[in-house]
């Protein structure tokens, strides 16, 4: 069994996870919100496995960050995220305008068409129903994925630093800037979440490059980590619902990922080698391991289609479930050749290397 084939199962199943349970339990408004919340560990997962699998793919020399490989690199990238998104923003852009009341003029077309089709604003203010709910994931993995290389050449120098001391200065980063943004009352939305990613994205690339972090240490990490949640509960602060913690992620959300991360590091050396090759070569996790970020991008728009068609029809939830995640895959699998222009430009890059 390759290191690549697991990386492909936890990297499918948390797509699965995504678009039937997280999404399902929010957009359709399942359960109750600070039950559910406990369960918001997919993100911090996902930046995870992006790390340690650019980790196994890095080139043995690391690319220069001055030179035209590292433009290249940018490039493809680019070409691997972008296209997908356009046609997906392209379609919500079509039924934004839709719902428009009265007639749109060319001036309301160019907002809507610049909100949309820029990423970093994703459709913000100009979107209908779940269209956007999602999006906002795309910028950061954009410009994290483009700080890979900086994150080899940070390796290569430094080391892996010593989780416990890494943990601790990430704690006291991500409540500073907190506390930042409140004194300057500025807006460091995208600056937190940067941050807090590829913390997790760079925990990913050094796991993957060898560094192990012991048992102990993580059980260590789980129950310091969950003490701390409780001792904040205790006096008063918001801990119960992990989703107004996440957007922008706060230091509970960082203490709450942090618990959920020890927990997989616990447990991922106990799944046996036979299950992975068997959830490898499942006919149910096959479109989630194959086209996994195209299923990821349409689920907005599936959602949207089937709430609007059950709201008319009274369809209950569990058949609202069952026909989104159904149109999720089929638009997924419609829209991934976009992402074959990404796959062409990264073997330019190899080339190139």
């Amino acid at each position: 069994m390759s290191r690549n084939k697991s990386v492909d199962v936890a990297r499918a199943l948390l797509i699965l996870y995504i678009v039937t349970m997280v999404h399902a339990a929010y957009w359709l408004n399942i359960g109750s919100s600070p039950l559910r919340s406990w369960g918001l560990f997919e993100m911090p997962a996902i930046f995870f496995l992006a790390g340690f699998t650019y980790s196994l793919t890095a080139p043995a020399s690391p690319v220069s960050l001055l030179s035209m490989q590292y433009l290249v690199y940018c490039r493809s990238k680019a070409a691997r995220l972008l296209p997908p998104y356009w046609a997906y923003a392209a379609v919500c852009l079509v039924i934004a305008l839709m719902s428009v009341p009265g007639s749109t003029t060319s001036d309301v077309v160019a907002a809507y068409a610049l909100a949309w089709l820029n990423p970093f604003s994703y459709g913000k203010n100009h979107s209908v129903s779940m269209l956007n709910y999602h999006l906002w994931f795309v910028a950061p993995f954009l410009c994290i994925a483009i700080l890979f290389p900086v994150f080899q050449h940070a390796h290569r120098i430094l080391g892996a630093i010593k989780i416990e001391f890494s943990w601790v200065g990430l704690l006291f980063a991500t409540v500073g800037l907190t506390l930042l943004q409140r004194l300057l009352n500025i807006d460091m939305t995208f600056v937190k979440t940067m941050m807090f990613y590829a913390a997790w994205s760079a925990l990913g690339y050094a796991m993957g490059s060898g560094y192990r972090i012991p048992q102990r240490v993580a059980l260590l990490l789980l129950t310091t980590s969950l003490g701390l949640l409780v001792f904040a509960g205790l006096l008063g602060q918001p801990v119960i619902d992990m989703q107004k913690n996440k957007l922008p992620p706060n230091a509970f959300f960082f203490l709450f990922s942090s618990a959920w991360m020890a927990v997989f590091i616990i447990a991922s050396p106990k799944v046996p080698s036979h299950l992975i090759d068997r959830l490898y070569e499942a006919w149910w996790l096959k479109p989630f391991r194959r086209y996994g970020y195209s299923i990821y991008m349409w689920q907005g728009v599936s959602y949207t289609l089937v709430t609007m068609a059950g709201g008319t029809y009274g369809w209950p939830h569990g058949v609202r479930l069952v026909a989104a995640v159904m149109l999720t895959i089929a638009l997924g699998i419609a829209a991934s050749p976009l992402e074959n222009v990404g796959r062409r430009k990264r073997a330019e890059l190899a080339q190139i290397c």
